[in-house]
């Protein structure tokens, strides 16, 4: 089973439309996780076919080209979901439970440009410094051998 966590990853298969068992009809995106295959359900029902909607612009889904999911890297986040079966038997399953823009992912953001982060890089440098002379660990010299006549 795939372990709960975040991962970046790509569909692996084009987006293909389905209806459930009690008729709810969804989309449906596969992805492989360390070699596992693990699937999102987007709901399409008035409630939910927003949000899918959004996913599914995310996946880069042009709106007519199925294949088109397979175009964009995502973050997806697996958790382990509990349920039973109808015979009574209690099991668990890896979920996907959300589909994120990796560079929005956990507020990372977008990449600085390269004379920014040089800036960004020195400021903090100078920071982390102060704070360690505040602290009496700023890095001090190696202490040299004494030597004994």
């Amino acid at each position: 089973m795939i372990a709960a966590g975040t991962y970046l990853v790509k569909a692996v298969e084009s987006l293909s439309l389905r209806e459930s068992k009690t008729g709810t009809k969804f989309a449906h995106v596969q992805f492989m996780v360390n070699g596992e295959p693990i699937a999102w359900q987007g709901w399409l029902t008035e409630k939910a076919e927003a949000r899918t909607a959004d996913t599914l612009t995310l996946l880069g889904f042009d709106g007519s080209d199925p294949a088109t999911v397979m175009n964009s890297e995502v973050s997806i986040t697996v958790e382990h979901e509990t349920y039973t079966t109808p015979e009574g038997v209690e099991r668990v399953s890896a979920k996907i439970q959300w589909i994120n823009d990796p560079n929005r992912a956990r507020g990372m953001g977008q990449p600085m440009q390269p004379g920014e982060a040089a800036q960004a890089m020195a400021r903090l440098k100078g920071l982390v410094l102060a704070a360690k002379a505040k602290a009496g660990t700023a890095a001090a010299p190696a202490p040299t051998a004494k030597r004994r006549f």
